[in-house]
């Protein structure tokens, strides 16, 4: 049985830290052998949150401040994962929970050997609705679902040995870093298992998450176009350049600025209707 490293990026939310690593030490069967919480500013809370569960459920818990190198989300998962033991990493964020069974699903996914990596459904608490993963998707098909149904990092897990040989996150993402690294992994022939059945909880919270700003939404946008715009789907092309039009449109300074952004906007939309309108005239 494929035993599970679990890595907890934190910043500044001990409360929420504790329920999310209580929904990981209570996961039934044994398949969690390690948590790892990375924290990138220092969090004596988070500290007593993670070491009171250290060795409950037979699990050890490690907590890790990462002072040094880059901020946010990305650096600290791969920071965590230098401290990894288990056969296979996976990635939960500290406002997130895994539902019970996560584990034993994620374990049994990792024991056929031809899996390279997993993606897991995700619950949006915040809207209420599912969003499942589709197997046998090529990078293109998954950075079409990528950008219309929204994966978070928090869903991703990858064979440490698969790990060992890749660049990680790439910290220097602003925003998108999960797409990013499941859709580099796709290129690389990587194969993944589709979890379905059980799903990571997104919880609907008041906290600003790390990386939802009008410019890091423009940053990210821009570079993962740049990057895999020669496989990406043309609707999936438009999808970011009007993501780049709108992170424009909100960051813009002047009338004459909003306004050009927001008739790039307005093309994409007129043209996305348009097609839709002569899809449905041609099905009549």
């Amino acid at each position: 049985m494929t035993s599970l490293t679990v890595v907890v990026p934190t910043h500044g939310r001990a409360a929420m830290l504790g329920e999310c690593l209580d929904s990981i030490v209570s996961q039934a069967g044994g398949h969690v052998a390690q948590i790892v919480v990375v924290s990138d500013i220092p969090d004596p809370d988070a500290r007593s949150q993670a070491l009171a569960r250290d060795g409950q459920n037979g699990i050890a818990v490690t907590y890790l401040e990462r002072l040094d190198g880059s901020p946010g989300v990305s650096a600290s998962r791969n920071a965590g994962t230098e401290l990894a033991e288990g056969g296979a990493i996976t990635f939960l964020d500290d406002d997130d929970l895994w539902e019970p069974g996560m584990a034993a699903a994620l374990a049994h996914a990792f024991d056929d050997q031809a899996v390279d990596f997993a993606l897991t459904a995700m619950q949006d608490q915040g809207r209420s609705r599912w969003l499942t993963v589709r197997p046998g998707l090529d990078a293109a098909a998954y950075l079409d679902q990528g950008a219309f149904e929204f994966p978070r990092g928090g869903n991703i897990a990858v064979r440490a040995t698969v790990w060992a040989e890749g660049p990680g996150f790439d910290a220097t993402l602003p925003s998108g870093e999960d797409v990013d690294l499941v859709a580099s992994l796709l290129l690389d022939g990587r194969r993944y298992a589709a979890i379905n059945a059980v799903a990571v909880v997104q919880r609907s919270h008041g906290d600003v998450r790390l990386s939802t700003s009008a410019h890091q939404q423009l940053e990210a946008s821009q570079r993962l176009l740049a990057r895999y715009a020669p496989v990406m789907l043309r609707r999936t092309r438009r999808y970011y350049r009007f993501k780049v039009a709108h992170a424009r449109w909100r960051l813009a300074d002047s009338p004459a600025e909003k306004a050009r952004a927001g008739a790039v906007m307005l093309f994409f939309v007129t043209r996305h209707q348009l097609r839709r309108l002569a899809a449905a005239w041609r099905s009549r």
